[in-house]
């Protein structure tokens, strides 16, 4: 095998590397703690990050959540079921509970460019 053979072996592989990755980062629920800036008022709260798709947070004492927009770049709270369902997702992403479907609101999918 040449020099320039195993460099491209190599570079193929970095780039299947980081296809799994990717991969890998779109299927996972992540939960973490951290400060929230919103309306001027800075709070902590608790986070969780479904995959690619969505960030939302829970006040600790559970008393608001809400989610991300990206479209309207920022919070959007939310109430009954929708903050349960985050709540859920928390517990879930902390392994506190069995994984089941998570019925969280989601960001409309953008339509593809020319």
């Amino acid at each position: 095998m040449t020099a320039s053979t195993n460099d491209q072996i190599q570079r193929e592989n970095r780039i299947l590397e980081a296809y799994q990755i990717e991969m890998d980062y779109g299927r996972t629920l992540e939960a973490y703690r951290d400060e929230l800036d919103a309306d001027g008022v800075s709070r902590t709260v608790d986070l969780v990050r479904v995959g690619r798709v969505g960030l939302y947070y829970q006040s600790l004492d559970g008393a608001q959540a809400g989610y991300w927009d990206r479209h309207a770049r920022g919070w959007i709270d939310v109430d009954g079921a929708d903050r349960l369902a985050i709540r859920q997702a928390l517990r879930i992403a902390r392994k506190q509970t069995a994984p089941e479907l998570l019925r969280v609101q989601l960001p409309a999918p953008e339509q593809a460019g020319p």
